[in-house]
């Protein structure tokens, strides 16, 4: 007899073209189709992926607030009125909320995230936040190199914590033809990232302009494909800016032919097919989706040393990875992989989807997910003594 199905909320910032939220499309998308109810919190604006879930069948409440503390009370509200079963929230925002959602008493279950390496050091921002994580049931990670990490600086949480490594469909990211033009020496990167300080594009721009001055036969160009900086909020205009800064940098080293930015797209495969290698510079991450979407696409990967990387990147293997605070170490690692041959490369690559194939596929994932959250109702509806016991590690 199948268990009954649950009714599930998740609850995210928006659905911008984000890591974060292609997970929380693909896990609202498998839970609907194993029969659960769910649906979709977001309380910012942006619809990336709001035609995946309409196509899956998962309704997207959005919620609007005038401040924050309005929206706390409005989120506490928007989840109260649906009588979830479980509660799974992305990202600290979200988490907060849901969180901050329970109280006095709640009736179902909280899963809170934490899905990028906490790298900083103290603040009053980072304490709330792990201190908030008391009230959920359950803190799940993306990267064991996080899960490591707070519990390093909240001990307190240890009976909770539990690590759900990203999905990849595997059949939709899949090797396709070789791209037109692949020859040793010249490599076209795709860089599937934000603009952001913490994605380190300045890092890259310096290790491209060191090859251009000392490898001037090396043919590499780099397709950096960040977010839409469309619209009037103060949010679109701080990414209006961070992406005007970026283009000066480029400007003033004359790298307009080789540094390209351009707007994100839905379906990234075709980005994947047509590039020869991804590229992820990242000072810090928990585990890009960029980087496991590109192995199982069959490429190689160029990346930051960094959280559980090297976990999903075999050095010398399925790519070559670098110390993202040293350009001249990123652009070593770039000039190897620009002087492999295209069978070479290929050979590279089809190691790396090996291994995200084994490891990382949806359905893993889903399981993973959904036993958490039927152990996480059980627990609450068993009373105190068994909340707060996370599934284990993956």
């Amino acid at each position: 007899m199948a268990p009954d199905p649950l009714r599930v909320t998740l609850a995210i910032d928006d659905l911008g073209p984000g890591g974060a939220q292609r997970q929380l499309a693909l896990l609202a998308a498998g839970l609907r189709r194993r029969g659960h109810e769910v649906r979709v919190l977001t309380y910012r604006r942006g619809d990336f992926f709001a035609d995946a879930l309409a196509e899956a069948g998962v309704p997207v409440v959005h919620v609007p607030s005038r401040n924050r503390l309005a929206l706390v009370f409005a989120m506490r509200a928007a989840i109260r009125r649906g009588a979830p079963d479980a509660v799974l929230a992305f990202l600290p925002g979200p988490s907060a909320l849901a969180e901050l959602a329970g109280l006095p008493r709640r009736g179902f279950a909280v899963a809170a995230s934490e899905r990028v390496l906490d790298t900083s050091s103290w603040s009053p921002r980072r304490s709330l936040r792990y201190a908030l994580h008391r009230l959920a049931d359950a803190v799940v990670s993306n990267s064991h190199a996080q899960r490591e990490r707070m519990l390093e600086l909240a001990p307190a949480l240890a009976g909770r914590t539990s690590v759900i490594v990203n999905g990849i469909d595997t059949e939709r990211f899949a090797p396709g033809d070789p791209p037109d033009g692949s020859a040793p020496g010249r490599l076209r990167l795709l860089v599937p990232a934000r603009i952001r300080p913490q994605k380190n594009p300045f890092g890259l721009l310096e290790a491209l302009d060191l090859l251009r001055r000392e490898r001037p036969e090396l043919d590499i160009t780099v397709d950096w494909r960040g977010e839409a900086t469309t619209g009037e909020s103060p949010r679109n205009a701080r990414r209006a800016a961070r992406r005007r800064e970026l283009e000066a940098g480029i400007a003033r080293r004359s790298l307009g032919d080789r540094f390209h930015l351009r707007e994100p797209l839905e379906d990234v495969v075709p980005l994947y097919r047509a590039a020869d290698a991804v590229c992820l510079p990242s000072f810090s991450e928990g585990v890009s989706n960029a980087i496991c979407e590109a192995m199982a696409c069959g490429l190689p990967v160029l990346a930051s040393r960094v959280s559980d990387t090297p976990r999903l990147v075999e050095d010398g293997r399925s790519g070559f990875l670098f110390d993202p605070r040293s350009p001249a170490d990123m652009a070593e690692a770039i000039a190897r992989l620009a002087a492999m041959s295209p069978a070479e490369r290929r050979a590279m690559g089809l190691a790396g989807r090996a291994a995200i194939s084994s490891g990382y596929s949806p359905e893993a994932c889903l399981d993973a997910w959904e036993e958490l959250i039927r152990r996480l109702v059980r627990a609450r509806s068993e009373g105190p003594r068994r909340r707060g016991c996370a599934a284990p590690s993956r």
